[in-house]
């Protein structure tokens, strides 16, 4: 069996395992003990470092279940104000649909005039020009085809307009500046 010499790092290279000289003896334990200080301190740091960075995933946990409770809450308040502006909608349209109804119906045209009178006479003098231009023209132009086409109604507004004489000599003016259409009886 052969021996053969296991010498260690930083050993004299001649001497064998176990044999060491006086002067690096009395070194290596210093520099053992000094490297032994140096890694305890880096363990020392490395340690704070995971406490810190567990802490930071602690919170960086904590702020994304308050974001995900956030994002919940605010798709559940999304889904109820869609279901609002739909609702919303729906009223909407029946409200035009009423309106459309109303405005179309022959009432409606039929009372035009008495709404025209009506705000004509809380609007007074300002509100005659309008209210002969946007209602009562369209509505005599209208009673004038009556009129031309009925002898019985012709009658009636020859005698209501002698009783009158400024409001007749207007509606032979308004008249007779609308052309006949047809023949007149």
């Amino acid at each position: 069996m052969s021996t053969q010499n296991v010498t260690r790092p930083g050993a004299d290279d001649d001497a064998p395992l176990g044999a060491t000289s006086r002067a690096s003896s009395r070194v290596r334990p210093t520099a053992d003990r000094v490297r032994i200080a140096e890694l305890e301190s880096e363990l020392l740091r490395t340690r704070a470092l995971v406490v810190e960075l567990e802490k930071w995933a602690a919170d960086a946990e904590a702020w994304a279940h308050t974001c995900e409770q956030l994002y919940q809450e605010s798709q559940a308040k999304l889904a109820a104000a869609q279901s609002v502006a739909v609702r919303q909608e729906l009223a909407v349209s029946l409200a035009r649909g009423s309106t459309d109804a109303v405005l179309a119906s022959s009432s409606w045209r039929v009372t035009a005039p008495l709404r025209a009178a009506s705000v004509w006479g809380r609007r007074g003098v300002r509100g005659s020009k309008v209210l002969a231009a946007g209602v009562l023209r369209p509505a005599l132009e209208r009673g004038l085809v009556v009129v031309r086409g009925n002898a019985r109604l012709k009658g009636a507004l020859s005698t209501a307009s002698a009783a009158v004489p400024a409001i007749g000599s207007r509606l032979q003016r308004f008249a007779a500046a609308r052309p006949v259409d047809g023949a007149d009886s």
